[in-house]
């Protein structure tokens, strides 16, 4: 059996179809930028806190590290993924202005741990499947001890000798009492006490883009023990699941059966796979099938690769487009042309300036044009109305100066293609 983490425990109660589509078929998910905004984070700051002795590393040492190690995977637009970018940095610079004054070298960083977890003689768990308790029962063949593996972002001594566990979060805002009921700071006092032998002073959950650490006191015994049957239960319904797949792979086990529900099913990777939602997807046959009419899915599929393959010749039929205008525009400038002729068709250039400018600059330039008063002159805004406005000599002269600085000017030339008529 694969070890399990805290993130593979969880997926399970959420969903066990999707442990196993995840787990077992491994089957791939889509990148997701959250994902990779906050390992890039994570790794700076364990890069931060990752010296033997103090100094620590400078403010801009920091900022390089996590400019060469930052990570594309996921962002839809170059302009989401400069705005991450950006905030990751302002991130880094706010955190290393409060934390760094105190700097302490950590007890442990990314501290990697590996133990087995059991309860001897219990056989009846209740766990929170798909958001609703139920009550299982384990044969003892399947409750083992379970291999658990993960890592703790931080772990810093106090001075009396017990341990501060501090886990970085970089999503939406929480409060204090998702510290106190959190399931993996549970398992990480769990893991902690038991393989470095300390007891736990405290356990934090540090939201980083309001740099809030959210403290709460170690856990009772009440909350470790739910998070220890938590584990071993979910490795006894695994191990029964993986069982009975090996004795008859086409049929489902009740173990990992989906536990469909609208939120969560809509952002799922798997939703194709999964047996809930079987109806939804049209599945490809084999060719051999293919009938005369629209009525196999092997026909939809032949239409879709079809439609898809227009797509992909469109696109580089407009790509060479564009470079053949560009080498025609060139053409026409070095001779001094507005016209050309070719034997089945004519191209006209007409040329004019516009202001170019930055996504990352226009509110800059909106904020300008109020502040001086001239608001009113685009308050649609629209692009031309702002082309207009940037072009009228009549702009007081500080204006016209901000503007020039947030933009600039550049030639935009457009070909009129005429088809020549042709003569008899």
């Amino acid at each position: 059996m694969r070890p399990l983490s805290h993130s593979a425990v969880t997926t399970y109660l959420d969903c066990p179809q999707r442990w196993k589509l995840k787990y077992v078929d491994k089957l791939p998910e889509k990148p997701r930028h959250f994902f990779s905004f906050g390992k890039t984070l994570h790794s700076a700051l364990e890069f931060l806190y990752g010296v033997p002795t103090p100094p620590p590393p400078s403010l801009a040492d920091l900022l390089e590290y996590y400019r060469k190690n930052w990570l594309t995977e996921g962002y839809t637009s170059p302009d989401q993924e400069a705005k991450y970018r950006a905030e990751g940095r302002s991130i880094l610079e706010a955190y290393y202005a409060k934390n760094v004054p105190g700097f302490r070298v950590p007890f442990f960083v990314e501290y990697k741990f590996e133990t087995q977890v059991e309860i001897p003689g219990q056989k009846t768990f209740v766990l929170p499947i798909g958001g609703r308790p139920q009550e299982i029962s384990l044969e003892p063949e399947f409750l083992t001890p379970v291999p658990l593996l993960g890592y703790v972002d931080r772990i810093d001594k106090t001075e009396d000798g017990r341990l501060e566990i501090v886990d970085y979060k970089t999503g939406k805002a929480f409060d204090l009492d998702r510290v106190r009921e959190d399931p993996q700071l549970s398992l990480y006092q769990m893991v902690c006490e038991e393989k470095l032998g300390m007891k736990v002073a405290g356990l934090t959950l540090y939201h980083l883009p309001s740099q809030t650490p959210f403290t709460v006191d170690r856990r009772g015994e009440a909350l470790v023990r739910a998070v220890r049957e938590r584990v071993v239960g979910v490795g006894g319904l695994v191990r029964r699941g993986l069982q009975k797949l090996d004795e008859a792979s086409d049929v489902l086990p009740a173990e990992f059966e989906p536990k469909p529900e609208e939120r969560k099913c809509s952002w799922c990777d798997f939703k194709p796979f999964c047996p809930a939602w079987r109806q939804a997807y049209a599945k490809p046959v084999p060719a051999a099938d293919e009938a005369p009419v629209l009525k196999s899915d092997r026909q939809i599929e032949k239409l879709v690769d079809r439609y898809g393959q227009l797509h992909d010749r469109m696109a580089a039929l407009e790509e060479e487009s564009e470079a053949l205008k560009k080498d025609i525009v060139a053409q026409l400038k070095s001779h001094g042309y507005v016209r050309a002729f070719g034997v089945g068709y004519e191209v006209a250039m007409h040329s004019e300036e516009k202001w170019e400018i930055q996504d990352k600059d226009k509110q800059k330039i909106r904020d300008a044009i109020q502040r001086a008063g001239f608001w009113d002159r685009i308050i649609a805004p629209s692009a031309p109305l702002v082309q207009k406005l940037m072009n009228d000599p009549a702009l007081p002269l500080d204006l016209q100066e901000r503007l020039r600085k947030l933009a600039k000017k550049v030639e935009h030339h457009t070909l009129r293609l005429k088809k020549i008529a042709e003569t008899e």
